[in-house]
């Protein structure tokens, strides 16, 4: 239990190191930051499994650790180096609209897994990256080059191990799937807002968010078929995210 607070603690902290590293002379928003940052932290840590497992050392709540500890400490050293942290406004509309679209999945997840996360794949897929997961929380090594995944899975029965017995292992891996929804629906959501921010844009960007996760995004979900959909959609939209970044940098 002790690993598995730290693990929460340190990633905490690494969400704040980033919401407060100065960026820009101006203010940004924060709770884009959050959002982002969450998908840039999961992709930096499955660099780090990566690298582990090439290294031969055990990928597990230590190893997550030791990285998220050494992002820490640069992204500390960068604050205290530049004296200043970035300016931030926080606006309401996100508030909403994240509420509003985390509450559609939380809809669609009590359909399908009822309150008590009961077993409700339709589709032998979801086995599979289950078994996946499994053996790469036991073995802390992956023989494949599409860990992504199966890391973030592992991690998450990893972390909820204190709190449940092997046989409700089940439901760690149901839990990484529906925060990955909600990760890919919040990314989503911001990824049109970097295109256009005007107030039109804001209002109805909600309502494209649901009308693209009422795609295959939910088919996929209620059927439990492809399971890593989520996971390979949000990194490709992480992906246009970070282009668009660097376009506006460079101009």
């Amino acid at each position: 239990m002790l690993i598995s607070g730290i693990t929460v603690l340190l990633f905490a902290a690494g969400i704040l190191g980033l919401l407060l590293y100065p960026k820009t002379e101006g203010k940004l928003n924060g709770i884009k930051i959050i959002v982002m940052g969450t998908m840039a932290l999961l992709c930096y840590l499955s660099l780090c499994a990566g690298i582990c497992m090439k290294a031969n050392i055990f990928v597990g709540l230590p190893s997550t650790c030791v990285s998220l500890a050494i992002l820490d400490g640069i992204l500390l050293i960068g604050i205290l180096r530049k004296k200043k942290i970035q300016k931030l406004f926080w606006r309401m509309s996100d508030v909403i609209s994240l509420v509003l679209l985390t509450a559609f999945v939380i809809w669609i997840t009590l359909h399908i897994f009822t309150p008590e996360l009961r077993l409700q794949y339709r589709n032998v897929d979801a086995a599979a990256h289950f078994s996946f997961a499994n053996y790469f929380f036991s073995c802390g090594n992956y023989d494949s080059v599409i860990y992504f995944s199966a890391y973030i899975d592992a991690m998450f029965i990893a972390l909820l191990k204190p709190f449940l017995t092997p046989t409700l292992y089940f439901k760690s891996f149901i839990i990484a799937d529906i925060f990955m929804h909600l990760l890919e629906m919040w990314v989503f959501y911001y990824l049109i807002l970097t295109i256009s921010d005007k107030k039109p844009l804001r209002i109805i960007a909600p309502i494209f968010s649901i009308g693209y996760f009422f795609g295959f995004p939910a088919y996929s979900y209620m059927s439990g078929n492809f399971v890593y959909w989520s996971n390979g959609v949000v990194i490709f939209m992480f992906m246009i995210y970070t282009l668009f970044l660097i376009e506006r940098d460079r101009k």
